[in-house]
């Protein structure tokens, strides 16, 4: 056996015990009940499904805001949403995934095209290699070109074909060498398929359209969606539903893609792979459409699924579960000690089948009423979900409470005839509420970011 042989069989026999690298893949806008390995009965997820059938399926995860600014914070940093000033913003949080794995010597790397996850917002913090897919401080006529090709394709973002090439790059000139010196690396990559405007390639539509759409049909739709949401009829929301479960078929043949180039390169077999979303999206649900500001089901229920080395195989767990819990899990998988700011919980006992894990989700979001700004906050149990609003000026104005094993639609508030659980669940929800300052958090502007951002922000239905 020459020293080649030998290297291999002792990765492969390290791969046995924990994983190498990290993979972590997170699907933007990706509602957990369209996926088929959760009981959706169209085939929008085959390569998810595979990879939850030889992994571990937790689903009850949930995020803990209904949109990017307020969710990704909270998986990258493992705390909540406007605990350190404002909503978005990572700088200024506790130090993040990838600060925490650079420090143990892995390599980092982050690719992606959501403005909410740009550099603008710090989101670069603790990676070697990032690329947001924005021109940031360079000449001004590349970005006017830049903005010229997106307008032709009514698609603010890289595709997950264009977000795949470049990963695959840096796995070819970075990854593979790193593993065959016998390194680490955490790569991060965020498709935005999902995100609307919905335009999924033809063979993708024709898989769940009645009939095609044409793309400026389809971004007229989508625009009507975000900013008339109430005068969407009924077959409109069909078509909207048709095209987003599209898109999402063309998400898993992107992931797939992924997967076999790892399996190619001999990096799969020893890497964790982790797979989730920042929130959902609404189709109607409550009354409305996209995802800003509700904190119903429909925006938090996300999927999340572990495999790697180490874990088991074929695993389901029902119990509920939230992305602060991500990073601790990540950190146990890989033997290293987890940061003593994260708030999360590791999920390992759960896996383990030790059970005694009981954890409450807190989710929070700012809001508007009436042109004003609004905090809502909301607890969610295994059996109750408590959701408070509160004005500019801290008054309470609204209470929601809901008992989801009978009524998981979250269609009947219960606040007007609410049981003897409301007081403790009261009491929860404010303890958190004053621990973590939610009511004192800056109201984030986008004044502060590059045009450029705003410009994205726009396209994507943020801004006005």
């Amino acid at each position: 056996m020459d020293s080649h042989d030998t290297m291999r069989y002792e990765w492969s026999w390290e791969a046995l015990m924990h994983p190498k690298h990290v993979i972590l893949v997170t699907v933007d806008t990706l509602r957990a009940d369209h996926l088929s390995c959760l009981g959706y009965p169209r085939p929008t997820t085959p390569k998810i499904d595979e990879l939850a059938k030889s992994g571990v399926l937790f689903t009850q995860a949930f995020a803990h805001g209904p949109n990017t600014g307020a969710s990704m914070p909270s998986l990258f940093t493992s705390s909540y949403p406007l605990m350190y000033g404002g909503e978005g913003y990572v700088d200024g949080k506790g130090l993040t995934i990838a600060e925490c794995l650079k420090a143990q010597g892995l390599v980092t790397a982050g690719l992606h095209s959501n403005p909410f996850l740009s550099r603008a917002y710090g989101h670069d913090k603790g990676f070697d290699f990032f690329d947001d897919n924005f021109s940031l401080g360079v000449a001004r006529p590349l970005i006017f070109l830049h903005r010229i090709v997106n307008y032709f394709r009514y698609e603010p973002y890289l595709t997950g074909h264009e977000l795949n090439r470049k990963a695959f790059r840096w796995i070819r000139e970075h990854g593979q060498p790193i593993h065959r010196r016998g390194g680490r690396f955490f790569l991060w990559l965020h498709y935005m398929n999902v995100h609307g405007p919905y335009h999924p390639p033809a063979q993708y539509q024709h898989l769940f359209t009645r009939r095609p759409v044409s793309k400026l049909a389809r971004h007229k739709l989508w625009k009507k969606m975000i900013h008339h949401g109430a005068s969407i009829t009924e077959e409109e929301r069909r078509t909207l539903v048709d095209l987003y479960d599209a898109e999402i078929r063309c998400m898993d043949d992107c992931f797939a893609a992924l997967i076999q180039e790892l399996q190619a390169l001999g990096i799969y077999d020893h890497s964790l792979i982790v797979l989730t979303a920042d929130h959902g999206e609404e189709f109607g649900e409550h009354a409305g459409y996209f995802h800003l500001k509700q904190l119903y089901d429909e925006v938090l229920h996300v999927p999340l699924i572990l495999w790697g080395p180490g874990l088991p195989r074929g695993e389901m767990i029902s119990q509920q579960v939230r992305l602060i819990d991500v990073a601790p899990t990540v950190f146990d998988l890989l033997k290293l000690t987890s940061p003593s700011h994260f708030l999360g919980t590791s999920l390992m006992p759960l896996i383990e089948g030790q059970g005694g894990v009981n954890l409450d989700l807190f989710c929070e979001v700012l809001g508007r009423l009436n042109g004003a700004r609004t905090r809502r906050f909301a607890l969610r149990t295994s059996v109750y979900k408590y959701i408070v609003e509160f004005d500019e000026d801290g008054h309470l104005i609204g209470r929601e409470l809901y008992h989801l094993p009978t009524d998981p639609r979250e269609l009947s508030n219960l606040i007007d005839v609410p049981p003897p659980e409301l007081a403790e669940l009261d009491r929860k929800l404010k303890t958190f509420i004053n621990t973590t300052g939610g009511l004192e958090a800056a109201v984030e502007t986008k004044d502060d970011v590059d045009e450029e951002v705003k410009r994205r922000l726009r396209d994507l239905g943020y801004i006005e």
